[in-house]
């Protein structure tokens, strides 16, 4: 198919040329639309033809999993991944695909053949609000071997913000050091390496906030236990 052939849009060559050049530069359908002033909804399929992807509509027809447009939970999470991972004009991407994790399952119906099964199973045990998509290992991709269903409480432990030090959990540490209990979480999320974080000592600066933090804590215990 050349570019004057395309049976779904209403405009000339080079202006389908353009659609195809701005989005190579990663720019949204709706930048390219003010960009070009053409709809929304050319814009969309004319890049579901020239990338061979179905449009929305149809996508959200076919596999079964979105009846008259209510999309189920189990593929509002695949949907969660593929903005994780493919959409580099959203804030959510660089925590995921920004750090290189990536998202392995090339469809939906991959998706569904490898993680629907156990799905359903953890749903009948724990409920859907409390069934999600964790990776075992945080670092790794979305996969097959590297995915599993989780409660919250699960999801929580294995979450790549609970670092441990020597058996050491942040807040722990913290309290040690003398400082506010979530100064080496503070400090991890700066970017420093997990031993550096533990183990550095607290200025007098930093110390003293943290001994007026625990102060108010006591007095308002006290104040609490009074009433």
């Amino acid at each position: 198919m050349t570019l004057r052939d395309c049976r779904y849009c209403e405009i000339d060559g080079s202006r389908h040329a353009q659609i195809l050049g701005l989005r190579s530069k990663k720019l949204t359908h709706e930048q390219i639309r003010k960009e070009l002033a053409v709809s929304k909804e050319t814009v969309s399929r004319h890049l579901a033809v020239h990338f061979g992807k179905r449009t929305r509509s149809e996508s959200m027809t076919k596999h079964g999993f979105s009846p008259r447009g209510k999309r189920t939970r189990f593929y509002r999470i695949w949907c969660g991944l593929v903005l994780r991972c493919k959409h580099p004009d959203l804030e959510i991407y660089r925590n995921y695909a920004g750090k290189g994790i990536k998202c392995e399952w090339k469809s939906f119906e991959e998706f569904k053949d490898d993680m629907h099964e156990s799905y359903v199973q953890h749903v009948k045990e724990f409920g859907e609000k409390e069934t999600s998509i964790d990776r075992i290992n945080s670092n790794g991709n979305y996969s097959k071997e590297n995915c599993r269903w989780a409660t919250r409480s699960e999801q929580a432990r294995n979450r790549s913000t609970n670092f441990t030090y020597n058996g050491e959990s942040m807040r722990e540490a913290s309290l040690r050091l003398g400082g506010h209990f979530s100064i080496v979480r503070l400090r991890i999320r700066k970017g420093w390496p997990v031993e550096k974080a533990f183990t550095t000592p607290i200025s007098s600066r930093y110390r003293k906030i943290g001994e007026k933090l625990k102060l108010n804590r006591v007095q308002a215990s006290l104040e609490g236990k009074n009433e």
